[in-house]
């Protein structure tokens, strides 16, 4: 599982500045990539046609930009996010065969959205791989259960109540999760402030601008943890009546 972890840290860990997502942020154009990098590249394609560009992993220099990212913050006004969003547009990259292609320098990539969720995937396939299965695999609160605990009932899941400042940790709800992935969004620990406003984490692609609506947390339950993941995104940022639609 350590082993694991690292090779997907190595391909598409932003953090990492020798990692292949690193690489390629830095790349004229062209990069060979491994399968874990394609296959998120995949699954982030599919989520960003499904809920039409609601979520877009070249918004990587406008989170950077507010603080959210893997550089510094930097001055967020409206010229700022206008420059930046030249470089926001999902359908400027692709991928042929172990190639990634960008039409133009300066776009980048951040998979901080669906890469946890799809860590998860991975080490759920190792551990059936060694005919396991019984498991439930955790990664930065995105999670994968299968078959039964250690007391022969179905994996129980708490839900943190989304709300910032509470003493003690309370659930909103508990789910049984039977072989099935989930995943949390929710802006109601990770936001920064300037002069005096609070900005959520969850930036709009479409925008460049942080979200502003009532929805505070979205939980997606479904096969593939990192589709899970990438629409608990998606949820977050178009709300509760767009979110219900998709």
């Amino acid at each position: 599982i350590d082993s694991t972890l690292i090779e997907i840290d190595n391909s598409l860990s932003t953090y990492q500045k020798r990692s292949l997502i690193s690489k390629f942020n830095q790349a004229d154009s062209v990069l060979e990539v491994d399968k874990l990098f394609t296959d998120v590249f995949n699954i982030s394609k599919k989520v960003f046609k499904v809920s039409d560009g609601a979520f877009d992993p070249t918004v990587a220099p406008i989170v950077n930009a507010w603080g959210f990212g893997f550089e510094n913050f930097h001055d967020t006004d409206s010229a700022t996010i206008d420059s930046l969003n030249s470089f926001v547009d999902f359908t400027q990259i692709i991928m042929n065969k172990n190639n990634v292609i960008k039409a133009k320098q300066g776009i980048m990539l951040d998979f901080n959205a669906v890469a946890q969720g799809y860590s998860v995937d991975v080490l759920a396939e190792l551990l059936e791989a060694r005919g396991i299965n019984n498991y439930l695999v955790e990664v930065g609160g995105e999670l994968k259960a299968k078959g039964v605990n250690l007391n022969d009932t179905l994996w129980r899941i708490g839900i943190d109540k989304p709300l910032e400042g509470l003493k003690e940790r309370e659930l909103e709800a508990i789910i049984n999760l039977e072989n099935k992935a989930l995943a949390t969004s929710g802006n109601y620990r990770k936001f920064c402030e300037k002069d005096g406003l609070k900005y959520s984490h969850t930036i709009n692609p479409k925008t460049g601008y942080p979200v502003s609506h009532n929805l505070l947390s979205a939980t997606v339950v479904t096969d593939n943890c990192g589709e899970a993941d990438a629409f608990a995104t998606v949820f977050m940022v178009v709300g509760l009546q767009e979110a219900k639609k998709i």
